[in-house]
């Protein structure tokens, strides 16, 4: 890689609003978010990375597969709480450790255990060729095109949300349409401190396909990616 300096960061707090404990939850064999940690010291990408909680146990989890960790407040650890709170803590509380060089984060959410050390290293590729202009973010295609979707008024009908010429046209005549799937964000540090925003523009799409793209949310999503990491 070039002469980008990468903070990479794990944000994941105790408590969930689905859930219960899921950062932790056995999967396969091991907690998920040991699946992101393992990734990233896969990737071959230099330096440590450090994990933003405010769990003990999942602190005691991330030392023992080789992350550093970044005691989190309570206050930012609530289901209100952004993940940008946790990044400018995170960023404060290495500045007090001492020197600080980094220049760009990848943020690395431990809900999508089957992003691997290939994504990773290949979205910081993507990223290098932008020499640290604007973003690379982790997308994959919508399985429903917005252009077949319908939008339901006050009185109980619907009406086409992009126009009734749009709801026959062969899927091969639609723009391509991706979505976020909450794997890879990367972006440059000032920005992101001064806009607070991880999808700075020009946002360029690292693709990845739907079932590694699952993101942890219900049993049925662990259910899912045990069947996937299995087969």
């Amino acid at each position: 890689m070039g002469k980008r300096n990468y903070l990479p960061i794990i944000t994941a707090r105790g408590g969930s609003k689905g859930l219960a404990g899921k950062n932790i939850l056995p999967l396969n064999g091991k907690p998920l978010i040991a699946y992101t940690i393992e990734a990233f010291y896969q990737s071959g990408l230099p330096g440590d990375c450090y994990v933003s909680t405010d769990s003990a146990e999942i602190s005691e989890i991330a030392i023992q597969c080789g992350a550093q960790v970044i005691k989190r407040p309570t206050e930012l650890s609530t289901d209100t709480a952004s993940s940008a709170s946790a990044i400018i803590h995170a960023v404060e509380e290495l500045k007090k450790k001492g020197e600080f060089l980094f220049t760009d984060f990848i943020l690395l959410q431990p809900t999508s255990p089957l992003r691997n050390a290939t994504d990773i290293y290949n979205a910081v590729g993507l990223y290098e060729k932008k020499n640290g202009q604007g973003s690379v973010v982790s997308m994959t295609p919508v399985e429903t095109h917005p252009y077949k979707c319908f939008l339901e008024n006050e009185d109980g009908n619907v009406s086409p949300l992009f126009g009734e010429q749009f709801l026959a046209m062969p899927r091969q005549g639609l723009p391509n349409i991706l979505k976020q799937n909450g794997a890879i964000y990367i972006t440059n540090l000032d920005t992101f401190l001064r806009d607070e925003v991880f999808c700075a523009s020009p946002v360029t799409p690292y693709l990845m396909d739907k079932n590694t793209s699952i993101d942890i949310d219900a049993k049925l999503d662990m259910d899912m990616a045990e069947f996937l990491l299995k087969s």
